[in-house]
């Protein structure tokens, strides 16, 4: 032990504390120097705060320490953007949700809540209106449900953050490509052709989020982002202000199982804190 350092936990030789904690990126996500003001400070205090506390706690999956302190991104300004990341030695973000069984706080067993529906239901919250139980149903003859369900998510979230219908078409025409294979889709009968009727269900998703969409196509994604992040912040606070270590994953947080019904309130509390209105709020348990 290195003298006069004895109150320090062995687990944070482990890791080397993080030192930039805030960045700003422009639009082709370069780095700007920016002036520190009372958001980035009181930003700056809660990981410092919290990668503090990640110090102290011995995370591990499979046996493998992992560093679980954070930093935050914000894009072109400080009203967009701010999602939270995790850097260093065994990322337990990349983990899958089966992986993240596996995770351990201090030894203990864990649990995971995730928000359901999270772009959603925040720009739903904001405007103080009950959204449906699965943002991302529809129904389209032909089409196996889970996998329809997978292709709308991933149209929604392109309208919300796309500018003009156009441009929001051909993103997900490259989301198409990119994440399915259509051909096989349709011999295994998953699909009534061999193509995916992406402007159909563009029509059907505007049909069914009609009360929002005049946020859609708008470019307003790292605007709901910068939302979301001030909710999962209230989570992150709540546990860091009690000395309980909670691990955040985008939307969902992982904590010990000591504390699964804390973790399921702050969760309600953070849309009531920061929206007012949480109505909207729909949590899954992952494990």
């Amino acid at each position: 032990m290195v003298s006069g350092i004895s109150s320090i936990s062995p687990w944070e030789y482990h890791h080397l504390p993080l030192s930039n904690l805030v960045m700003l990126r422009d639009v082709e996500k370069n780095n700007i120097t920016f002036r520190s003001n009372q958001l980035t400070k009181r930003k700056i205090d809660m990981l410092r705060s919290y990668n503090k506390l990640s110090l102290s706690n011995e995370v591990s999956f499979n046996d493998k320490s992992c560093d679980v302190q954070m930093y935050k991104v914000f894009n072109i300004d400080f009203n967009k953007g701010g999602r939270s990341f995790m850097s260093g030695e065994n990322n337990i973000q990349s983990l899958s949700k089966e992986q993240r069984k596996r995770l351990t706080i201090e030894g203990k067993a864990t649990c995971c809540y995730d928000y359901q529906g999270f772009e959603p239901s925040l720009l739903y919250s904001m405007e103080q209106e009950i959204m449906d139980d699965d943002p991302y149903h529809i129904d389209l003859n032909g089409y196996d449900k889970d996998l329809l369900r997978k292709v709308c998510k991933g149209i929604l979230l392109r309208m919300i953050n796309t500018e003009h219908r156009d441009e929001c078409y051909k993103a997900c025409l490259f989301f198409i490509a990119e994440e399915f294979n259509v051909v096989k889709l349709h011999q295994e009968g998953l699909i009534p052709q061999d193509r995916i009727a992406v402007r159909v269900i563009l029509e059907c998703l505007e049909d069914k989020h009609d009360i929002i969409m005049h946020r859609m196509y708008k470019g307003y994604g790292l605007t709901i982002q910068n939302v979301g992040s001030a909710v999962n912040d209230y989570v992150v606070e709540y546990f860091v202000q009690r000395s309980i270590l909670p691990l955040q994953i985008h939307d969902a947080f992982i904590v010990d199982k000591d504390h699964e019904s804390d973790l399921q309130d702050v969760m309600h509390k953070a849309f009531d804190t920061v929206l007012g209105f949480s109505d909207n709020v729909r949590l899954v348990k992952e494990f």
